[in-house]
């Protein structure tokens, strides 16, 4: 049995988690035909769409794959199979930045996000975004109009247009060397339920986002959330005090997320941060002791004077650093890990970065100086 079809079958009757996935990888090319998980309906009717695709140009990866995008195996969850409509080498073939927001989308919201867009294409990312109505469709059209590459997560199949009215920009997008994706099958429904689940695939993805748009309970905030749990920068757009529509991005950047005023700014900074990981992560060769080092290192030097831990802080002040050192980084990782409120937090943070105490880095993640 074709391996693509074995694996479809058989990871969609696992639990899905990371660790499953790989365990299932060792196995699977292995497993029997005969076997019952790969004999039920529904995995027929699995096997009959991968035949015969409703849709031209797919191409179905699959975990164990070289080709599988490398950034979704962080995630705890990562999906199984990745259906691609477009071109698949879009996806790690250029820095993405996503950009999320309301479906209800103010006339403020849609010309930002159109800005920031333009300015983002202009320095080289791709746009990865969810295809609703509102910012995201502001989103991908700013692409589609200025030379950018854009990467549609659907909530659905990738052989289903949702909304109906982004028919012809989903066209756009592939004829620009853009790409739909999806980890459901072909014929999925756009069902309320699964659009949480596509918000860590744009999350993980993307190398930074930006919220331009959101009210408190938007599904955009889901997708900061994975932001932050996956270490990639976070920006929001500030917006009206009294508007509705601002109360999640304003929340946001209460909460430490960046300030995004000027895409090209947004750009700079988050490509010196794929800059600075690239760096952190990449094997340096060990150099060769010459005979001068050599003795140089003979010599003994003056021990490095031990880092005191500050002095004068209140008890709540001193929660807060223990966390940090204990790698809640994030204002919301702090509040779950110390039990304090995040409206008392934030002041408090602050404080701590003019005492020179922490240190505000990208993403709004804080460390202790």
């Amino acid at each position: 049995m074709d391996k693509v079809k074995k694996w479809t079958a058989l990871s969609a009757a696992c639990g899905g988690s990371r660790s499953e996935l790989e365990r299932l990888c060792a196995e699977y090319e292995t497993v029997s035909d005969s076997d019952p998980r790969l004999c039920t309906e529904e995995a027929k009717t699995l096997f009959a769409s991968l035949d015969n695709p409703p849709v031209d140009g797919v191409t179905v990866l699959i975990y164990p794959d070289a080709a599988y995008p490398q950034k979704l195996k962080q995630l705890k969850n990562p999906p199984a199979v990745l259906y691609v409509l477009g071109d698949p080498g879009i996806i790690e073939g250029c820095p993405h930045i996503a950009v999320v927001g309301s479906r209800e989308a103010s006339l403020y919201g849609m010309t930002v996000t159109a800005d920031l867009c333009r300015d983002f294409c202009e320095a080289g990312f791709g746009i990865i975004t969810g295809g609703a109505k509102g910012i995201d469709s502001a989103a991908a059209q700013t692409a589609v109009k200025f030379g950018g590459k854009a990467i549609i997560v659907l909530g659905c199949g990738v052989d289903i247009v949702y909304p109906p009215e982004n028919e012809e920009l989903f066209s756009q997008i592939i004829d620009a060397g853009g790409a739909i994706v999806s980890e459901f099958p072909f014929g999925t429904l756009p069902l309320p339920i699964l659009f949480p689940r596509r918000n860590r695939i744009i999350a993980a993805l993307c190398d930074g986002c930006v919220v331009t748009e959101a009210g408190r309970r938007s599904g955009a905030l889901i997708t900061a959330d994975h932001c932050l749990d996956l270490r990639r920068p976070l920006y929001a757009v500030p917006g009206n005090i009294t508007s509705p529509g601002s109360a999640g991005t304003n929340g946001l950047i209460r909460s430490g997320a960046l300030m995004a005023t000027d895409g090209m700014s947004v750009a700079s900074e988050i490509k010196l941060s794929l800059s600075f990981n690239g760096e952190n992560f990449a094997a340096k060769p060990e150099k060769k002791k010459t005979r001068s080092a050599a003795k140089k290192a003979a010599i003994p030097t003056e021990k490095e004077p031990e880092r005191k831990k500050p002095t004068g802080l209140s008890a709540e002040e001193e929660k807060v650093i223990n966390a940090i050192q204990s790698n809640k980084t994030s204002p919301n990782e702090i509040s779950l890990f110390t039990g304090l409120d995040e409206a008392a937090l934030a002041p408090m943070l602050v404080m701590l970065e003019l005492k020179g105490v922490i240190e505000r880095k990208f993403g709004g993640r804080y460390t202790v100086k």
